[in-house]
């Protein structure tokens, strides 16, 4: 299985290494974002063709900065997470798997920290699988995590570890 991987912010300039600090913001089984990505958001206005869904100010909950988990988030919920978020000292990574046929898969942030070098950030994100010893319900999901980052570095690619 390959990631298309989206970028949507500049690149960085010069050798500079750090270790960055990163949270999930939502972590959900179903997202409803239909294709496998894995990209960096840099403002509200990458949301309508990052999400392929409309982007309505109007529809936005109150300001909050808790982890979402939820079995499903829908859309709508990444929309508001990342129009209440500061752009301006974190970076928001979202990375969905697309459609899978069970509950058994999902994202995993193995670290709360990742090294970022010339602009390659080596996330700590792994695309778990089903165990082959248990049972899951064949359903239609959509898994995805909402990442962010604390760096005011741009990323300009990323790695998974």
């Amino acid at each position: 299985m390959s990631l298309i991987i989206f970028l949507v912010v500049g690149t960085g300039c010069g050798s500079t290494h750090s270790v960055v600090s990163i949270r999930a913001v939502i972590e959900s089984k179903h997202c409803g974002i239909e294709r496998e990505s894995l990209l960096v958001i840099a403002s509200t206005d990458d949301i309508p063709a990052v999400l392929a869904t409309e982007f309505n100010p109007t529809q936005l909950n109150a300001p909050g900065t808790e982890l979402v988990s939820s079995d499903s988030v829908g859309r709508q919920a990444i929309v508001n997470a990342v129009a209440k978020h500061r752009i301006q000292t974190e970076q928001l990574i979202l990375a969905s798997m697309g459609q899978k046929p069970n509950p058994g898969y999902y994202w995993q942030l193995e670290n709360t920290s990742a090294d970022l070098k010339n602009g390659e950030l080596s996330l700590p994100l792994v695309m778990k699988r089903p165990d082959p010893n248990k049972m899951y319900a064949q359903v239609i999901v959509t898994p995805c995590i909402l990442l962010a980052v604390t760096t005011e570095r741009d990323i300009s690619s990323i790695r998974l570890q």
